[in-house]
């Protein structure tokens, strides 16, 4: 039994080392990705002392780099980490459509590309990183519509999508997200006139609703008023508002709130 034993445990260990030296050698060709610069001089040994990193169990989950003027696009092999849950690249200079090798992160459930260079639309399988519950795209230059597979990522706590391009539309199916309790798509002026969307109704667990400067014009629905959770709510900047009879259930209503 005791041979068995230490077998089990050499195994593991034996696993576990060789894990660590692949994440270690996949860090080190993203740092070569981003043309080595100097704020990763320190990724040299013992990775999971790194500020950028998190690790679980001697293993990575999460990848963070905000405000380092990265210029390059992300690294395709990114998900080669294979027990990222975290990736945070907002506030960069990250050219480029939306990088669907992020698709292969199975376990990411935090994205945030916002406050970079992204352009072209929001790809319509974007359910596929179906354990997202944060993500945040604001502040890029995506296009088009806002595709209806949004309304698929059913974990989402947190949905941002403010300060963009879209043209097209906002897809109704994000009343789909009942878990969600943030949804931002404030300043997005290209889109075409449309009304409040009666689907958000059906967030009920929504605490935060910005839509301010959108575009909006009509009638708010009665029906705002059964979103008993909402604390902020900001539709301010839009068109003409033509009813004066609705209620909003709201503990307040301010637009200097923080958006996290």
């Amino acid at each position: 039994m005791s041979i068995i034993l230490f077998m089990f445990f050499f195994t593991y260990a034996n696993s576990e080392s060789q894990l660590y030296n692949q994440e270690h050698e996949i860090l080190l060709n993203i740092k070569k990705h981003f043309q080595n610069p100097l704020f990763l001089s320190h990724w040299t040994s013992s990775h999971c002392s790194w500020p950028e990193i998190t690790c679980t169990n001697n293993s990575i989950t999460s990848l963070s780099m905000i405000k380092k003027s990265i210029t390059q696009t992300l690294p395709p092999f990114l998900c080669n980490l294979k027990n990222l849950t975290y990736i945070d690249f907002q506030f960069n200079y990250i050219p480029n459509e939306f990088p669907k090798s992020l698709y292969n992160c199975s376990k990411l459930e935090h994205l945030d590309l916002s406050h970079n260079f992204f352009v072209g639309s929001i790809p319509n399988d974007i359910d596929r990183l179906a354990h997202l519950q944060f993500l945040s795209l604001g502040v890029n230059s995506f296009s088009g519509d806002i595709p209806m597979s949004i309304g698929k990522l059913k974990n989402l706590k947190s949905l941002q999508l403010y300060h963009c391009n879209f043209n097209v539309s906002i897809a109704n199916e994000i009343g789909d997200l009942f878990n969600l309790e943030t949804l931002l798509l404030f300043s997005n002026h290209m889109l075409p006139r449309t009304k409040l969307s009666s689907s958000f109704t059906k967030l009920k667990n929504l605490r935060k609703l910005y839509m301010n400067d959108s575009n909006l014009f009509g009638e708010i629905p009665d029906s705002i008023g059964e979103m008993m959770a909402l604390e902020y709510l900001d539709l301010s900047g839009n068109f003409e508002w033509k009813n004066s009879k609705w209620f909003i259930h709201a503990k307040e209503f301010e637009h200097s709130v923080p958006l996290q």
